[in-house]
């Protein structure tokens, strides 16, 4: 499949989170994003090249906008997430033109993690996922390896009110659905990623709600989208 040539740009996002930067700084915001896109992760050297003379006048304000991976390179998480959102959309797209059946066993997965865009389902979405990732890199050992039960009881003390083995599972299986977009992230990017999917999670383990977005009809509440145990994602 060819590289996507777009990511979903949200106005009202964007002037929130640039609202203390000039016009100057936005348009050099904009050349960084549009350069992680295009090339993913950016070391600093070429997002001096990106930004040229400006580099010394606008990287000071800009940096806080983007995280720092295990491998020094520097991405703005928001866009990471969008891509990765844009992607999904797109092969369940393909997939419904080629004519692939739906997986029903499925309907459970919340649509809180990936997300649904114009009028995506969930189970076009997790016809992808439950493919799975075939190899070493992605089994059920790599993942214990990574969240061992020290950092699990941390991640569980730091987000007490999430259901956390249910937001675990939903994490693996976004994983392996899409792994080009984890396979050269490191221990700490991957837990980097696990935590900003709790901190954009609404579920609760039912001993309390969770600020977040809303329950509305179609949002429903991470809590109410249990995997269910036992249930065959695709094996490894």
């Amino acid at each position: 499949m060819a590289k996507d040539p777009a990511f979903l740009f949200y106005p009202g996002d964007w002037q929130g989170g640039t609202s203390t930067f000039s016009r100057f700084l936005k348009g050099c915001y904009l050349d960084v994003l549009i350069a992680q896109f295009n090339s993913g992760h950016l070391s600093l050297e070429e997002i001096k090249t990106v930004l040229g003379s400006d580099f010394g006048q606008s990287w000071p304000a800009l940096q806080k906008k983007f995280q720092k991976d295990n491998d020094g390179l520097f991405f703005n998480e928001k866009l990471d997430t969008e891509v990765f959102r844009r992607k999904e959309y797109s092969k369940s797209r393909a997939d419904n033109r080629r004519g692939k059946t739906h997986v029903t066993d499925m309907k459970n997965i919340s649509n809180t993690h990936v997300p649904h865009m114009e009028t995506e389902t969930v189970n076009e979405i997790a016809s992808e996922i439950k493919k799975g990732v075939q190899g070493e890199k992605f089994s059920d050992e790599w993942f214990k390896s990574i969240f061992d039960d020290i950092h699990m009881g941390n991640v569980k003390t730091t987000f007490p009110l999430h259901n956390i083995d249910n937001e675990f599972r939903i994490f693996q299986l976004k994983v392996r659905g899409s792994p080009d977009e984890y396979r050269n992230r490191d221990t700490g990017g991957i837990r980097n990623a696990f935590n900003y999917q709790l901190q954009k999670s609404t579920s609760t383990n039912g001993n309390g709600t969770n600020k977040g977005r809303g329950t509305t009809k179609n949002n429903p509440r991470r809590a109410d989208a249990i995997i269910e145990e036992g249930k065959d994602f695709g094996t490894l």
